[in-house]
């Protein structure tokens, strides 16, 4: 498994160009290589944390997706570019399908500490009953009132 294996680089790979002189305009061949960092990233369903080569680009996609667990389970498989992709997906659904259904959903709830749907039932049977919001906040907020 070469370089480009061992990572998530949402992508990125090593670019050829030409090194050209400001006098002369002579070329000379040159990379560019990705912003590449090791950076270890808590999984939530596997419960601990991995240790991974990933790019700075990648990152930013792994927080806007909201974590490790869900940029691989959402990125469509032929998307993934590396072995470690992959192959760290087809173990997060393993997990995911052994330990029941609402097990991934659970972890969510505890990283974000959203509260059950069972409280949140409770917090709505002060409302008028067709789950709009209570009418004294209501009649408060209208406007030019």
């Amino acid at each position: 498994m070469g370089r480009a294996q061992r990572g998530l680089f949402a992508g990125y790979h090593i670019q050829f160009g030409n090194r050209v002189s400001e006098k002369g305009g002579n070329t000379s061949r040159r990379t560019w290589k990705p912003n590449v960092q090791e950076k270890r990233l808590f999984s939530y369903i596997l419960d601990r944390q991995i240790r991974v080569k990933v790019t700075t680009y990648a990152l930013r996609c792994i927080d806007k997706a909201g974590g490790i667990d869900e940029y691989l389970l959402k990125k469509p498989y032929h998307e993934m570019e590396t072995e470690l992709g992959s192959s760290g997906r087809l173990r997060l659904r393993s997990c995911t399908r052994s330990s029941g259904n609402g097990a991934h959903r659970e972890a969510r709830r505890k990283m974000y500490g959203w509260s059950p749907k069972s409280e949140l039932k409770a917090d709505y049977e002060g409302t008028d009953g067709e789950g709009s919001l209570p009418t004294e906040f209501h009649e408060g907020m209208v406007a030019n009132a």
